[in-house]
């Protein structure tokens, strides 16, 4: 309910030459609160004080934002006045429509390209499992996912910057790749040590393509279908990663945790293809247009 208002609202309030960094700062601020929640709550515990402090202390920083969103935050005038127009016109009779209706073809076929992506990209609690397999204990694993959020929250924003300065499609398509590399590198036999590094660099290929992704989703969508359209988005995620882990969990139990590894990395790798050929249609189409 919070994600797709939330991610039409920053396109909103973005240009198309600065959504990348619009985005990235946003997953940046995300993940930053990522890991000092965490890093809190450890520090809270380790002093003695009962669990359920942690509950309370975070009811903190939740009325804050609620109370930061209500004062500060408001819908650009433009957008609030055409959304009301819309919403009139639509009190007039017209009915209920496919939720998709009315979204260009590259946006579904992007919305396709990544529910096959989300197939391949499972729960991180088979990163925890290899962990756990290379020895770590349940106070490293924690220690280990902050290493990542920390590697993520770094990158986002310059990648937001880059995505803006050359291209959102190119950072989308070059984050499909870093994914696939990353996962089949979890795929090999290697000690704790080069743990710490794989989870930085999947923190990378995180700020890489989290942000990016949705800025170039942005790009794709007309004006007054930008809530439909992440809304779209986030539905397809969120159905794709129920089989995405079970599949995982599949390949785990009954083949390797090596294949759980190595099948995230192939469908990461059918999608980036996809993608590049969804690039070349785009370029083709407007290579015409241009012409004509």
């Amino acid at each position: 309910m919070r994600t797709p208002p939330r991610d039409a609202l920053i396109s909103d309030s973005a240009t198309e030459e600065t959504y990348g960094r619009y985005y990235g700062y946003h997953r940046a601020m995300d993940t930053a609160g990522a890991v000092l929640g965490p890093t809190i709550a450890f520090l809270v515990i380790s002093s003695g004080y009962a669990m359920g402090s942690i509950f309370w202390l975070s009811l903190i920083p939740a009325l804050l934002a609620v109370a930061i969103l209500y004062i500060f935050v408001t819908e650009p005038g433009r957008i609030a006045q055409d959304k009301r127009g819309s919403l009139s016109a639509n009190g007039r009779g017209q009915g209920s429509r496919p939720l998709g209706q009315g979204l260009p073809s590259e946006v579904k076929i992007f919305l396709f390209i990544t529910a096959i992506f989300s197939l391949g990209n499972s729960s991180n609690f088979f990163i925890i499992l290899k962990a756990k397999d290379l020895g770590f204990s349940a106070v490293m694993i924690p220690l280990l996912y902050i290493s990542m959020n920390i590697s993520y929250a770094l990158f986002a924003y310059p990648a937001g910057r880059l995505a803006d300065r050359y291209g959102k499609a190119t950072l989308t398509f070059i984050g499909y790749f870093a994914y696939a590399v990353a996962y089949a590198l979890f795929a090999f036999r290697f000690g704790a040590r080069t743990m710490w590094l794989l989870l930085p660099f999947y923190g990378l290929y995180l700020g890489l393509t989290d942000g990016v992704n949705r800025a170039y989703m942005a790009t794709l969508l007309p004006e007054e279908k930008k809530a439909t359209g992440f809304a779209l988005y986030h539905t397809v995620i969120g159905i794709s990663l129920l089989p995405a882990s079970i599949l995982g969990g599949w390949l785990w139990d009954k083949i390797s945790p090596a294949w759980t590894f190595l099948a995230g990395s192939a469908f990461s790798l059918l999608a980036g293809i996809l993608f590049g050929v969804l690039l070349f249609r785009l370029r083709r189409r407007n290579a015409a247009t241009a012409d004509g």
